[in-house]
């Protein structure tokens, strides 16, 4: 039986824990908006505004076409996972569910991926930790394709990336060394002194950190997601499961690519693979509203390596990522409702039962 001591432990930590939460996305939604204001500062009001109003805003129509298509496979990919473990929810639920999460995401990063794991067991009767897993293993096999992304435009762009990067990074970060080398030398032996009794703290509680982990049947919890993880070795094709990943990178490239013509602007396929994969490294970082200010930074800085001006970058950006965020919410709602819906009708027939 759990003593007081332990539960009111329990529940001081978990409000410790959300605390810390709430301090991490203020901090981080601070830095995406500095971002994006240090990113149009020094374009002006009216020039941007201008910019912005000669986009072709037609282009959307095939954007938004590419989009569902991407949505869609991605909700396949994730179907071929479940049906591993034995769960078949159907395309329309693991899509609304999809959709859900990414729109949570845009207010709290990283909580999507549990909301439509909650939604598939609130709707569809999945097990959370289940579905989970299966999350667990997607983002890994993004974060590699990403991986791959970024090496094949860096090898392809390498002249322009290592001019850029010389001049606008690494001349400077010198430049700053040698000036305050011996201040950051202090900081570097205050981060030392900080990890080290970080690390002492962890050995000397390492007893009270395993046992908790053993407690609440955890282990069983561990095990479950780990079945959902491993769920892509029992995928029944895996060359489908392969054509669909290929897919959703070639509809995240053609997405950003095809932006380019609504703002009259001509790009090889080698800078829209560039614009495209630092993007996505931006929308990545946990920063509220779909990588907000990091994702306008960096798009504008990958246009900038290529001849293109910071007027035309900050435009690509801007209506680039204000399309993804009012597509991403407006089906997130529907996908809420929907799922809404659902789970009324299942509460009310489970009372009438």
């Amino acid at each position: 039986m759990i003593s007081r001591v332990e539960i009111k432990l329990s529940d001081s930590w978990r409000k410790y824990g959300k605390k810390n939460q709430l301090v991490y996305y203020f901090i981080f939604g601070i830095i995406g908006i500095a971002l994006f204001y240090f990113v149009i500062k020094d374009q002006g009001t009216s020039n941007l505004i201008n910019s912005l109003k000669e986009v072709n805003y037609w282009w959307a129509l095939p954007i938004f076409c590419i989009a569902i298509f991407n949505n869609i496979i991605r909700a396949l990919r994730w179907l071929q996972l479940l049906k591993t473990l034995g769960y078949r929810p159907g395309l329309i639920n693991a899509f609304n569910a999809l959709m859900f999460g990414y729109m949570v995401n845009y207010a709290v990063p990283r909580m999507g991926e549990i909301t439509r794991c909650l939604a598939l067991k609130k709707g569809a009767s999945i097990p959370f930790n289940a579905s989970f897993g299966t999350v667990i293993t997607e983002r890994l096999i993004d974060i590699l394709s990403l991986l791959v992304v970024c090496i094949i435009s860096v090898t392809w762009a390498y002249e322009e990336i290592a001019r850029f990067t010389y001049y606008n990074m690494i001349k400077p970060v010198l430049k700053f060394w040698l000036e305050w080398s011996q201040s950051m030398l202090w900081f570097l032996l205050f981060l030392f002194i900080v990890l080290l009794v970080i690390g002492l703290i962890t050995w000397l509680y390492r007893k009270t950190l395993l046992r908790l982990l053993r407690k609440n049947g955890i282990k069983q919890r561990i095990f479950d997601i780990w079945q959902g993880i491993i769920s892509i070795k029992k995928v029944d094709n895996p060359w489908l499961f392969v054509v669909y990943t290929l897919l959703i990178w070639l509809n995240y490239f053609l997405s950003t690519y095809v932006w380019f013509f609504a703002l009259g602007m001509s790009p090889s396929i080698k800078i829209g693979l560039v614009v495209m994969a630092m993007g996505s490294i931006a929308k990545s970082l946990p920063i509220q509203g779909g990588g907000l200010g990091a994702y306008h930074y960096i798009v504008t800085q990958a246009t900038i390596i290529f001849g293109f001006s910071a007027l035309q970058g900050n435009t690509l950006a801007i209506v680039n990522h204000g399309f993804q965020t009012v597509y991403q919410i407006s089906l997130g709602l529907l996908g809420m409702i929907y799922f809404a819906k659902k789970i009324k009708v299942m509460s009310g027939n489970t009372r009438h039962d």
